[in-house]
């Protein structure tokens, strides 16, 4: 499977920058799921728990309490607040 740069931090603190091949975020409107090629897209994140897969197959998990994501170009960004 195809992967892509996801970078997950806050203003003061970077928790995660690397390769994943599926990220998984709580938007306003629902969960969506990123793979890599997706659509330029941007909006704001509800609480929830995001998840990613790494290359290696291991998922992660990080709560969110309130956010931005963005994704451009292969390289998918949160941002906490």
């Amino acid at each position: 499977m195809k992967s892509f740069e996801f970078k997950l931090s806050s203003i003061d603190k970077e928790f995660f920058s690397g390769k994943v091949i599926n990220l998984d975020i709580p938007a306003e409107d629902g969960r969506l799921g990123i793979l890599a090629d997706h659509a330029d897209l941007g909006t704001i994140l509800a609480p929830g728990e995001i998840r990613f897969t790494l290359e290696d197959g291991k998922e992660q998990k990080h709560d969110c309490v309130r956010g931005f994501f963005m994704v451009k170009d292969n390289l998918a960004e949160v941002l906490l607040g």
